[in-house]
């Protein structure tokens, strides 16, 4: 976690101090996460979306590797943040939200995220972004695979969390209905999480793609056959 800051230091002094030793701990690394690490942070809005879902990724990898509770995931946040433009804001939130008697974040993980989506997110990108998110829907005749590429973009620029209650609701309504139809019609769990839906989306809009493909290939021999057995029986 990051250390502890005495009062008798220097507002410089402290900075660099909460700088330093924003580094995730070893037990965190030690084991190979399932996603890449994400590039560090610099404060460029124009780069927060991409990098928020590069970091969110990680830190799934990384939870999966072992347990990390709300503080350890905010210190990881945190080590891949570093910059002129974010030095000030990390100190301050530090200041306000770190308990040094417990080593920990006060804050929750959720509430972190709130936070730095407050101070990084393009507000103005953002609300067109979440207004064409509420209205989009997977176009006839196209791929779920095409679909989630536009999705994806959108996405990435409102500012949501992919595993919000509103984006996978969302997400529901934007697909195929015949699609989520055979998804709640099987046995198996429903997806929980963004990424389980998109899986599942795009690995059933493939079935039903090859077995139309399958059926149109089928009804030309059938179509043919009957054409050639008429012109026979004239």
């Amino acid at each position: 976690g990051i250390k502890g800051k005495t009062p008798e230091r220097s507002s410089t002094q402290s900075q660099s101090t909460a700088h330093a030793t924003r580094t995730p701990t070893p037990t965190i690394r030690s084991k190979k996460p399932l996603s890449k690490e994400p590039t560090m942070f610099d404060g460029d809005r124009t780069k927060f979306p991409e990098w928020k879902r590069k970091l969110f990724s990680y830190i799934r990898g990384c939870s999966k590797s072992r347990n990390i509770n709300h503080s350890e995931k905010i210190d990881i946040a945190l080590s891949y943040m570093d910059g002129p433009k974010v030095n000030d804001w990390i100190q301050s939130l530090y200041n306000k939200e770190y308990d040094e008697t417990i080593d920990e974040w006060e804050m929750s993980w959720e509430e972190f995220k709130d936070v730095m989506n407050e101070n990084f997110v393009d507000s103005e990108k953002a609300e067109r972004a979440q207004a064409e998110l509420k209205y989009m829907k997977q176009k006839q005749g196209e791929s779920a695979d095409d679909f989630f590429k536009r999705f994806q973009v959108v996405l990435d620029a409102s500012g949501y969390d992919e595993d919000a209650a509103y984006v996978l609701n969302k997400l529901e309504m934007a697909i195929n209905g015949k699609t989520i139809d055979q998804i709640y019609g099987s046995n198996t769990q429903l997806p929980t999480m963004y990424k389980q839906w998109k899986k599942t989306i795009i690995s059933i809009d493939k079935m039903w793609r090859r077995r139309n493909d399958k059926k149109k290939v089928a009804g030309w021999f059938s179509g043919g056959t009957r054409s050639v057995e008429r012109k026979l029986q004239e």
